[in-house]
């Protein structure tokens, strides 16, 4: 069609913008189609049974349909504490317990890694001892390595909001000499609305350890497409790209969690296509990881059906395993999936 022909004919230059439109909007569609590594990683509050022997059969049956779309757990067990002038984890749940299910974990699904997630004892508390010494945090992750050795993360839960602006720099230290040890995160808002967690924004963060992987929960708060409060998902993370900065976003690890938003900013009744939109929006963005809150929060959403009996926690975990692999229907038989968008 050349320009002359174009002009000449409206139809027909309506039918090439049409034809344009319509291969950038396929291209954008199919982002995550792309052959690139992503990840998704789920934070895990106990799997494990009293019994000291394993992980219960229910969590085991949940995670023999969904390992496709889990890359790692992260799980909420231990507490960083102060011993002088140093820091070590003791455990909030039943140590034990909790091993004999991770153990059993990487003996059956050898790709999942696992993460060992620590909150504070206090706020600011043990966070003032690797200020004051930060080696004193990667030492301690070698240390609960050692006794240990299926731990391949180091998740943190920090969630202070009173460190003096002199701890800060020593904090950031602390953060990146435990990144040497072993892939460790950090949670953090990455939003403009309120005060940040350790007063800096992920963008100074990141400047100071640049080997830390951030998950930014600023997207915990909205799962409409545009109609919440908070303009939707896609403000919300968009709001986390500018404020970790566009030249961080591989360290980004935006957070999802679809039971944390209030009435009205959230949708469980998004179809998968929708879903799939959500993650191919993800993916043509450059983001290469996500996490979710938690991986059986997400799995037991077994309400709003879609017409084909697929519940919203199935939806999202067939669009997660969409996420890390480009695959459609690895999780739910392709042939059964609703793909009617909202």
């Amino acid at each position: 069609l050349t320009v002359a022909a174009a002009i000449s004919c409206p139809m027909l230059l309506r039918l090439a913008l049409y034809t344009s439109f319509a291969a950038i909007t396929l291209a954008s569609s199919s982002a995550c189609t792309d052959g690139a590594k992503r990840r998704v990683r789920f934070w895990l509050i106990d799997g494990s049974t009293a019994n000291q022997r394993g992980c219960y059969s229910g969590f085991l049956g949940n995670l023999s349909l969904y390992s496709a779309a889990v890359d790692s757990f992260g799980v909420m067990m231990v507490q960083m504490a102060s011993n002088g002038s140093g820091v070590y984890f003791r455990p909030i749940h039943n140590e034990t317990s909790d091993w004999a299910c991770l153990d059993q974990i990487k003996a059956l699904y050898q790709h999942i890694s696992i993460g060992v997630s620590a909150s504070l004892d206090s706020d600011p508390g043990s966070l003032n001892t690797i200020a004051a010494h930060p080696p004193a945090m990667a030492a301690a992750v070698r240390a609960y390595k050692a006794l240990h050795p299926n731990m391949d993360e180091f998740w943190t839960d920090f969630e202070s909001k009173y460190l003096g602006a002199a701890q800060v720099p020593g904090v950031n230290e602390a953060f990146e000499l435990s990144a040497q040890v072993m892939l460790t995160t950090r949670y953090a808002g990455c939003e403009p609305r309120d005060p940040p967690y350790f007063g800096e924004t992920c963008a100074n963060f990141t400047a100071a350890a640049p080997s830390v992987l951030v998950q930014a929960a600023n997207t915990y708060w909205d799962t409409t497409i545009s109609s919440g409060w908070y303009g939707g998902f896609e403000k919300l993370l968009r709001q986390e790209i500018d404020n970790i900065g566009e030249h961080n976003k591989g360290r980004l690890s935006p957070a999802i969690c679809p039971a944390c938003p209030s009435a009205g900013n959230q949708d469980d009744t998004l179809s998968q296509q929708a879903l799939y939109d959500r993650m191919d929006l993800v993916c043509s963005l450059g983001i290469s990881d996500l996490s979710g809150f938690t991986f059986g929060e997400i799995y037991n959403r077994t309400t709003h059906k879609d017409r084909r009996g697929h519940s919203i926690g199935e939806r999202y975990m067939e669009a997660l395993s969409y996420f890390r692999s480009g695959k459609k229907g690895v999780v739910l038989p392709l042939e059964t999936v609703e793909v009617i968008a909202n």
